[in-house]
Parts: C-alpha cells; structure tokens; sequence
C-alpha cells in the first residue's frame, strides 16, 4: 500500500510503503508519470521494481535512463546556485529534469520548463553507467493502481521512484591472531567461524584481516573441538569488546588473539573443555562467573575456559551459578548452553550440564550469558463486577490508557506488568434496568468519583477494585442487606425503651 504526501523533504512528495516488509517505511519521491496525477492522502495499491526486476513495458518511457537520474539523485541540486544569475535549483528544476530524462512528457505541475532543469539534464548526459556507491542514494521503482475513495480500483496510473540510500563506506577493520602454547608443541592448524566473511584457519603466529568492514558489531569464534591434546586458554580483543561482540567503530582497527595450549597426551584420557561467553552492557566488563563441578569448582569471565584432562569415560556434571550485576538495574541470565560432545543433556532450569564423556573423548561445552537491564517490580490492577441480584450482563468500562473492556455480574479483568502511577477505571451508565451503587477497592491509595476510581499504584502492588449495581426498580431488601435492616431496628427498640422507661417509673411514683 502506497499513500503520497507533498511535498517531501527537499522532493516531489513524500512516500509511505506498507504491507512490503522489506520496504516498508517512509522515503522521499519523485513521480515519473507526468500524463497522471497523485492524491495525496489517498491510498494506492503499490509493486516494488528493484534494480534486477524486469518492469513491464511502459511503466517507464525511458528506462535506459535511469543510472542518469540515479547520478542526479546524488548532486543534491536542490539549493545550490545555478550560476549565470539564474538563482538556485529548486525542487521544481530537480522533477522536470527527471521527467525530460525517462519520460515522454515534461507535465504542467511545476509551470513551464526552465532552463535550469534543462541545464541538469544536459549535466547528466555524461554519466551513463552510473553506479551508487556506498553512502550514495539509489532509486526503486514504485508502480501504482488507482484507488477510489470507496475502496475500488481501476488500471495502473502514476508511477513513482522512491530514494534509498546505500550502507557506510567500510572503514574499520578486525585482525584475528593465533598463539600456540608452549614453544615448540607441534605444528597445528586452527580453524575460525567469523560473521563477516568465509571461515579460516590460521597457525602459530599467523594472523588473519577482514579487509574493510563497515561501522557495526561482528564476532569471530575458534571452531570445537581442537584437535587431540590442545585446550583453548584465552580469547580477548585489544578494545575490551568480546570475541562475541566485536564493536567497530569508523576506522578503528581491532586485534583479537586466541590463545590455545597443548599438553602431550601419553594415555588415551578424555577431556571437558568449560568456555564461557559473556555479553555485558558494558564492554570490558570482567565479572566472574561461578561453576560448580564434579571435577571441582571454579570460576570464569568472559573469553576465558576451563580445562579438565585425563578423564576416564563417565558422567561429569557442570552448574553455572549467575552473578550479581554491578549494575543494580541489571541482572545476568543465562542464554544458553552449547556442547560439542559425543553424548550430553542441557538443564537450562537449573543452569546445568551433564556430558557422558567416551573413551578418549575431547568434549567442550559453552555457557552462554547476557546481561540484561530490568525495571523494578511492577503491579496490577483487578477490576471485578458485582450485581445484585446476581446475573447481570452488559457493563462497560473506560480505563484511560489501558482501554476499554466489558464485563458481566462475577467477571474481572487483570491488568498486569503495571509500572507504578495513577490509572483510573470509570464505568459508563449502563442504563435500563440497572444503576450504579458503589466501589470498593484493596488498595494502599485510591479515591471514588461517582462511578469511577482512580488508584494510586505502589510498585509491585497488587490492587483490586470491585464495582457493584443494583436492578430497578427497587424490589425490597436483598440477602446481605438484611444484617443492616435488622441492626436498625433494635436500636430503633432500644432508643424508645430508653424515652418509656423514665415516664414509666414516674408514673408508678405517684
């Protein structure tokens, strides 16, 4: 869905695509079909065209022109000075040299042709082959059909070109380094995983380059298992980003070294490899991350392992135990655990996992953690509908900012993840046969209004509000009103023995 405001921002008009995915948003515009108009505000059904789309015949008169108009796009004509004492470029200038560029026509919408849009299309006559670069604008095609107000549709009519712009030049790079621990273990190659590119290996002392990459977050990780007899012992980046989550800013260069260690291996032992992977919120953070083990607590922070050789073949269990935040707004949780292992259960409940390591086995299991930020408790607000006599139906209700809701006699409705403040919940006059008669709330703080309440929430609290009516006409007392009636009337008895009795008594004196 296509819908159209003029002007846009320094263009023809203003385009907003719906229901496309990909394309969905608002972006500035050209039209193209000068033979038609465009309403704004009215809606059009809408085909995208991308770069290698075939179009059909005649949604452009010149297509062969458009790397002309997508150069033009680029010169940003709107404002600059047109030189010879013609003044600046205006928006106008841009359209009809874009209409004189792919069109049939030049169209009345802008007045006559001016030479300064016959100057840009002139200018443009050279740069056939044009190409966005990063950074750059581009255009996409937009075809439309006519949308009537009631909703019908006739033919195809005005087409569009929308502009997009092009990803950051890349500017920044990472460099991946491999140290093999201890001096002379044997020649060993290592394979990595990275997000930007195919994965690699790399050796002792060698190191690997990105090449260019755009400002952005990558990772790299070693691939599991190593190979018989090494362990990984480090993994770090020189900015304090994680292996994980490599932040790279415009032009900076970031080194991560992987460090790994062989151990000679006489008997054919098995071994668990416990890594952990942390993102905090903020980079470089160091917490440190308690395990408990069968083969003996310890902890880890982020990019660190833990080693335990000369396993036999059994069960071995591993249990994280989550920090506490440095951040009183934060908390760490556990994302997930990953096992390259012949034979293993996950227990993300408890934070745990169980491999049954086989003879010579090289198991390794990754615990992964996000620090997360949270907001404090939050509460609810219950609302609950009472008739008298029971059974009544049909009560509606305005709570403000949580909206509308009906309810019948005994019903409710939970307002829950509520953040501290005031709500209010009115009922409207339900009319006919019933009437308001009271609210009563469970609440540290609230106050009445006629027919609505308005509770003051504490946080974390958990209020309840009960709103009861009453049938016209008034058919005499009802079950829990007789308690009242009856306390009336013994005190109404008692009050006329207290006025009786003195009379009484003076009467017998005489």
């Amino acid at each position: 869905m296509l819908v159209v405001q003029q002007p846009g921002p320094g263009t023809f008009f203003s385009a907003t695509i719906s229901g496309t995915g990909n394309f969905d948003g608002t972006y500035p515009a050209w039209c193209v079909d000068t033979e038609h108009g465009m309403t704004p505000g009215l809606p059009y059904n809408a085909v995208v065209y991308t770069g290698g789309d075939a179009m059909p015949a005649g949604l452009i008169d010149k297509p062969q022109n458009l790397d002309l108009v997508n150069w033009v796009l680029n010169q940003g004509f709107v404002g600059q000075d047109a030189g010879g004492g013609q003044g600046n470029y205006t928006m106008c200038d841009v359209a009809q040299a874009i209409w004189a560029l792919i069109d049939d026509g030049i169209g009345s919408a802008c007045g006559p042709f001016t030479t300064r849009a016959g100057q840009i299309a002139d200018l443009a006559q050279s740069h056939h082959g044009f190409v966005p670069g990063c950074g750059q604008f581009y255009l996409v095609v937009i075809g439309t059909d006519w949308r009537f107000p009631d909703g019908s549709s006739g033919e195809r009519q005005q087409t569009l070109i929308i502009v997009l712009q092009n990803g950051p030049c890349p500017t920044g790079r990472i460099i991946v380094k491999k140290i093999a621990l201890p001096d002379g273990a044997p020649a060993q190659s290592f394979s990595f995983d990275p997000s930007w590119g195919a994965d690699f290996a790399l050796s002792n002392g060698e190191s690997a380059d990105s090449g260019l990459l755009p400002t952005g977050v990558y990772s790299v990780a070693e691939m599991m298992p190593l190979p018989a007899g090494w362990s990984p012992t480090g993994a770090a980046c020189d900015d304090g980003s994680s292996p994980n989550a490599i932040g790279l800013s415009g032009g900076e260069v970031v080194t991560c070294t992987f460090t790994n260690t062989y151990q000679q291996i006489d008997d054919p032992k098995g071994s668990l490899t416990i890594i952990k992977v942390a993102t905090p919120l903020v980079a470089g953070d160091a917490t440190l991350f308690p395990f408990l083990a069968s083969l003996g607590d310890f902890t880890l922070a982020d990019g660190e392992s833990k080693v335990f050789t000369e396993l036999d073949p059994g069960a071995y269990s591993v249990s994280e135990t989550l920090p506490v935040s440095a951040d009183p707004n934060s908390v760490w949780r556990l994302e997930g655990i990953e096992c390259t292992a012949n034979s293993f259960s996950v227990d993300e409940d408890n934070l745990s996992v169980t491999v049954n390591l086989a003879e010579s086995e090289a198991a390794v299991c990754t615990f992964y953690n996000t620090e997360e930020s949270v907001s404090g408790p939050t509460g609810s607000l219950t609302i609950i509908k009472q008739t008298v006599p029971a059974g009544g139906t049909g009560f509606d209700f305005d709570a403000g900012s949580l909206g509308t809701f009906g309810l019948d006699d005994d019903g409710s409705v939970t307002f829950d993840q509520l953040a501290a403040g005031a709500y209010t919940v009115a009922e409207n006059d339900p009319g006919g046969e019933w009437a308001f008669a009271q609210v009563d709330c469970t609440a540290l703080d609230w106050e009445q209004s006629g027919a609505s309440v308005t509770v003051n929430l504490a946080e974390g609290e958990a209020a309840v509000c009960t709103f009861q009516n009453g049938q016209l006409p008034y058919t005499g007392p009802q079950p829990f009103m007789m308690p009242l009636l009856i306390a009336a009337l013994w005190g109404l008895l008692a009050g006329l023995a207290l006025m009786v009795w003195p009379w009484m008594r003076k009467a017998d004196t005489k």
